[in-house]
């Protein structure tokens, strides 16, 4: 099993180096100039997380929760501890870089989820992209919901797409949340109980990306 803490730890460090490395490099910078920080997530998971098939058996409501690494959660009893946390991300503390304008936080992903089956649809599938302060414990129980994105039916033999992305800026509704420069996030999806049937499905992770991207020295001349 992958040591959770290193990879947030290895998150934090990938983003505050990335930060640092930009700052040296725009010495020579311009107002106008812009930077992106763009990390995949997907590194933190292993080959057969990102790539799942399983059993739903009848009348039971499967819940899977993603970052760090992922749970399948068959009884509906909640995440385990680690999970219900999140991924503790660290983003740049835009107050101690200078003559710096608002940042813009992008977090984007494509999950496929596939019907196996030769007969019966599942219906209902749902998913949601959670966030919450550094001192929330569960994300899911006391965070917010940034989007929950309902999947039309999918039909036996076919897939359905999840393909996500949203921006937070300074004037968005969850800027708050991001003002400490850390912040925990995390995915969960929903598949409903089937109605009498043995249901075999899937899904794939085939990308998470989070960007951070701005004009840091936006008040030096040009």
């Amino acid at each position: 099993m992958r040591n959770k803490i290193y990879a947030k730890a290895a998150l934090s460090f990938i983003l505050l180096a990335a930060v640092s490395s930009m700052l040296l490099l725009c010495l020579s910078c311009s107002g106008s100039t812009a930077v992106q920080i763009k990390t995949n997530l997907l590194s933190f998971f292993v080959t057969e997380e990102k790539k799942v098939d399983f059993w739903l058996p009848p009348y039971a409501t499967f819940h899977f929760y993603f970052l760090p690494g992922y749970q399948i959660d068959k009884v509906v009893t909640g995440p385990n501890k680690t999970q219900a946390g999140g991924l503790l991300v660290n983003l740049p503390d835009t107050a101690e870089i200078p003559f710096h304008s608002a940042f813009t936080i992008v977090f984007s992903g494509k999950i496929t989820i596939r019907n196996l089956n030769s007969s019966g649809v599942l219906r209902l599938v749902n998913l949601s992209v959670h966030v919450a302060p550094e001192e929330i414990e569960d994300i899911y129980a006391s965070g917010e919901i940034l989007v929950s994105i309902p999947v039309d039916d999918i039909d036996p033999g076919k897939s359905a797409d999840i393909d996500f992305g949203f921006e937070i800026a300074e004037d968005s509704a969850y800027a708050e949340i991001f003002e400490s420069s850390v912040t925990r996030i995390g995915i969960k999806l929903k598949i409903p109980e089937s109605t009498g049937e043995l249901m075999h499905a899937g899904y794939e992770l085939t990308r998470l990306e989070l960007s951070v991207s701005g004009k840091p020295f936006s008040l030096i001349p040009d």
